[in-house]
C-alpha cells in the first residue's frame, strides 16, 4: 500500500481532546499554533498537552513538521508522570498515533512510525486505528509475515459493533497466510470469518471471495491435517466450488437437470445459453469452478454431468476437444467410453482405443442402469477385440 507524502490538510481532531475545556474555539479548529504554544508554557501535566497536541496540529497545517514534532514530543513530556491514569493513557495513545502518522507521512521514519503505533495502541487497545496504520507501513516494507500478525491482533480486539468489518479482515487475513504458504493458518481464520458471517448476516448469501478461499486453502498442497482428514476437505472442497458454480449457472437449466441450489429457489437469472453459441462470462465461471470441483475431487458427479451439459453447448470444434478431455479425465460421466468413441467416429479421425478402453473400464462403476452398463461392457468388449486385432494378438 502507497503511504502518503503529503500532509493532511484535513486532520481531525484527536478523541483525546473531546472533552477540552480549552477556551477560544473548539479543539482542532484553525488557531494560530504560535499562541498555542505560549499558552502551553503557562499551563503542566494533562492541561498543558492537550493544548500542545493542538498546536502539533495546527502547525501540521501550517506546515511546519518539525514545531509540529517538537510539540507532540513536549506533550509526551508532560505527561510521563501521569501516564498510569486512564485520562492521561487516553491523551497519550493519541499523542503517540500522531507520532506515528507524522513519521510515516512527513518524514518516510518507518521504523519510527511502526515503535509509536505500538505505543499508541498499548496505551489504548480499544483504540484500532494505530493497529491498522501499522498494517499499511508493513505492507509498503514487504513485511507480510507482520501484516497478518497486526490482523490477528486486531481481530483479537474487535469489538460486537466491529463484527462485519471483522469478516472482511479475516478473510484479508486467510488471503495472506494462503500466500504465504500456511493454508492450516488460512482455513482457521476463514472458518472465523464464516462464524462472523452466520452471527450477524446469516440470511445474507456468503461472499464468493471466502468460500473461494477456504476452498482453495482446502486443497491446498502445503495443507496436510492428516490422509482422512485431507480426503475430507478436499470433498468439502469440490462441494464449495460447484456451490459457486451454480451462483453462475442459469437457474433454469439447473432444474431442468434436477440440480439442487441449496434449497433456493431462483427467481431470476442469466438468460439460457444457445448451443452452439458462444459461452457468456457467467459460463465460463460457472466451467472454471466446475473444473476445480473436479480437480479437488473427481468423484464429484453433479460437477462433472454440469461441465459436460455446458460443453455441449461449445461450437463443434470445441466441444469435441473438451468432452474427449473430460471423458478421459476419469471424472464420473455416466457412459463416458461409449461417448468418448461416438465423438472419435464422429470426428473421422483415429480411434484411441486405448483412452475408450480406460474410459469404460473406470466407467462400469457410474452407469445408472442396467442398460447402461451393458453398453459400456459391450463397448469394452469392441474395443479390446479391435485393439487386439491391430496388435495382431486376436
Amino acid at each position: 500500500m502507497a503511504k502518503s507524502t503529503q500532509p493532511d490538510s484535513k486532520q481531525k481532531a484527536p478523541a483525546g481532546l473531546a472533552g477540552s475545556s480549552s477556551p477560544g474555539g473548539s479543539p482542532g479548529s484553525h488557531r494560530d499554533p504560535d499562541e498555542l504554544i505560549r499558552r502551553a508554557d503557562g499551563e503542566r501535566g494533562l492541561k498543558a498537552a492537550e493544548i500542545l497536541l493542538e498546536a502539533a496540529l495546527a502547525f501540521r497545517r501550517r506546515p511546519d513538521t518539525v514545531s509540529a514534532m517538537h510539540s507532540l514530543e513536549r506533550a509526551l513530556a508532560e505527561l510521563a508522570e501521569l501516564i498510569e491514569s486512564p485520562p492521561a493513557a487516553k491523551l497519550g495513545a493519541e499523542i503517540e498515533y500522531q507520532l506515528g502518522m507524522l513519521c510515516e507521512e512527513e518524514l518516510g521514519r518507518f521504523e519510527d512510525a511502526l515503535v509509536h503505533y505500538q505505543s499508541a495502541f498499548k496505551l489504548r487497545p480499544d483504540n484500532l486505528d494505530p493497529l491498522r496504520r501499522g498494517r499499511i507501513v508493513y505492507q509498503s516494507l514487504g513485511d507480510m509475515d507482520m501484516v497478518a500478525r497486526l490482523i490477528e491482533l486486531h481481530l483479537a480486539n474487535l469489538n460486537a459493533s466491529e463484527t462485519k468489518s471483522g469478516i472482511t479482515l479475516a478473510l484479508e487475513l486467510g488471503q495472506l497466510k494462503l500466500k504465504l504458504h500456511d493454508p492450516a493458518g488460512a482455513v482457521e481464520a476463514l472458518r472465523a470469518a464464516l462464524r462472523m458471517h452466520n452471527d450477524v448476516a446469516a440470511n445474507e448469501e456468503i461472499p464468493e471471495a471466502l468460500l473461494g478461499t477456504l476452498a482453495d486453502a482446502y486443497v491446498s498442497p502445503d495443507y496436510q491435517p492428516g490422509m482422512s482428514e485431507k480426503d475430507q476437505a478436499r470433498r468439502h472442497a469440490s462441494e464449495i466450488y460447484l456451490s459457486l458454480a451454480k451462483r453462475h449457472l442459469d437457474p433454469n437449466l439447473l432444474a431442468s437437470l434436477g440440480v439442487e441450489t441449496s434449497g433456493q429457489i431462483a427467481t431470476s437469472g442469466p438468460p439460457p445459453a444457445i448451443a452452439g453459441g458462444e459461452l457468456r462470462e457467467s459460463d465460463k465461471k460457472a466451467i472454471a469452478y466446475l473444473r476445480k470441483s473436479l480437480d479437488a475431487d473427481a468423484r464429484n458427479v453433479t460437477a462433472a454431468g454440469l461441465l459436460e451439459t455446458l460443453f455441449s453447448r461449445l461450437p463443434a470444434a470445441q466441444r469435441s476437444a473438451e468432452l474427449i478431455k473430460l471423458y478421459r479425465s476419469g471424472s464420473r460421466v455416466s457412459r463416458r467410453g461409449p461417448k468418448l468413441l461416438k465423438i472419435y467416429e464422429e470426428s473421422g479421425g483415429t480411434v484411441d482405443y486405448g483412452a475408450v478402453i480406460d474410459a469404460c473400464r473406470t466407467g462400469l462403476d457410474a452407469v445408472n442402469s442396467v442398460d447402461e452398463w451393458t453398453e459400456t461392457r459391450d463397448t469394452l468388449k469392441e474395443m479390446l477385440s479391435k485393439s487386439g486385432d491391430l496388435l495382431g494378438l486376436a
